[in-house]
């Protein structure tokens, strides 16, 4: 993955812990939308009514 070499390659242990930081709040949104989405296909909502 790109961002992991960008922190690879980053000295700096701030902003490495800031990206693994934001890279974990991005990553734990997109987990919430995928239960979101999925207890509404459940519901037989479709994608298009979210």
């Amino acid at each position: 993955m790109v961002i992991s070499t960008l922190i690879g390659s980053q000295t700096n242990a701030g902003f490495a812990t800031r990206m693994e930081s934001i890279v974990t709040h991005i990553i734990a949104g997109r987990l919430q939308q995928q239960d979101q989405v999925q207890q509404a296909a459940e519901m037989g909502v479709t994608g298009r009514e979210l």
